[in-house]
């Protein structure tokens, strides 16, 4: 077992979460010949099986079980390690792994990220866009450090603080019939083809689940991937759509759409920063927290000024070493007369 290195044994947990080597490959942006081959290769050091080959992925045996929980412990010690590990680091080097939806990297994240980059201009931000589900299962299995979802996904075991609020907003064609209102309900543009966001969207599904405890129907004429894409449908008429807030008004003097407020009580919703262990988090990636959604905003200028300190230690005990020296009595010869 000690011949086992850490980079399998992260990849045999990730197979055996994604219960499928493809996908489990696509996670890691490793090829799944090598993923296979590094599993075989565990198989063969100790000596039996850890997979069920099946027809639609994998499954772990009791051997597979078993190992998986004790790479979980360990993944746990490390990420522990690391954490401790950096509060000693000289200056504020390191990377953030964060994954956010759609509504928080338009709206939000880039002011934001902004002010931290300014004040650890060294640590490395790796940003990826996604829906909210698939954000919050990121930071479940460890691929992000942080992520940005939306409160309507529901439970997900991690901690959160309360990142942001968004006001969700209709947009509609020029010429059309509700142009010219203040404000519509959800019922009100259900008489109207609409254009929407790919499956898998919190907000697409948030507006799915209010139609249907409306009990009418959605009239879906489209789906596409961006907020952008949205607003461009809308604009060549295709239908109405429902956006937030920040995806809407910095473009609604130069857009061809109008924009109308919508009236209803779950139009306002919560984004959430979630994260496995607040503790386990390295100090940079703890910073980024609390630039984010701080508890104490103290707390960002604290950990700066820490690590300055800290670098600046060596300089410090090489001077005040230097200086004892220079304040040293000269040396006597016991033979001097």
């Amino acid at each position: 077992m000690s011949t086992l290195d850490l980079l399998s044994l992260r990849l045999f947990a990730s197979v055996v979460e994604h219960r499928n080597i493809a996908q489990a490959s696509r996670a890691n942006n490793i090829a799944p010949s090598a993923v296979s081959k590094r599993i075989s290769d565990i198989e063969a050091r100790v000596g039996v099986s850890l997979l069920y080959r099946l027809r639609e992925g994998v499954e772990p045996t009791p051997a597979g079980q078993a190992l998986y929980r004790h790479v979980k412990r360990l993944a746990k010690i490390i990420e522990d390690l690391e954490a401790e590990l950096s509060e000693f680091s000289q200056g504020a080097k390191g990377r953030a792994r964060l994954w956010a939806n759609t509504s928080a990297v338009t709206q939000f994240l880039p002011e934001d990220l902004a002010v931290y980059t300014s004040q650890f201009p060294e640590v490395k931000i790796d940003l990826r866009e996604e829906v909210s589900r698939t954000v919050a299962e990121a930071v479940q299995d460890g691929s992000a450090d942080l992520g940005v979802f939306s409160d309507y996904i529901g439970e997900t075991g991690l901690e959160t603080r309360i990142y942001r609020r968004d006001t969700l907003m209709v947009i509609v064609p020029r010429g059309h019939p509700l142009e010219g209102r203040d404000s519509v309900t959800l019922a009100d543009t259900l008489a109207y083809d609409h254009v929407g966001l790919q499956e898998g969207s919190s907000l697409q599904a948030r507006l799915l689940s209010e139609v249907d405890r409306s009990q009418l129907a959605l009239k879906l004429r489209v789906q596409v991937l961006s907020f952008d894409g949205v607003r461009r449908m809308v604009e060549a008429g295709l239908g109405v759509a429902v956006l937030p807030q920040g995806a809407v008004l910095p473009y609604a003097t130069t857009g061809a759409f109008a924009s109308l407020q919508l009236n209803e009580p779950w139009a306002t919703r919560r984004l959430l920063l979630g994260f496995r262990e607040y503790r386990s988090l390295p100090v940079v990636v703890r910073a980024l927290v609390e630039c984010l959604a701080p508890l104490d905003r103290r707390m960002l200028r604290d950990v700066a000024q820490a690590q300055e300190l800290r670098a600046q230690e060596p300089r410090t005990q090489e001077l005040g070493a230097q200086e004892l020296g220079a304040q040293a009595p000269p040396a006597h010869d016991s033979h001097e007369s």
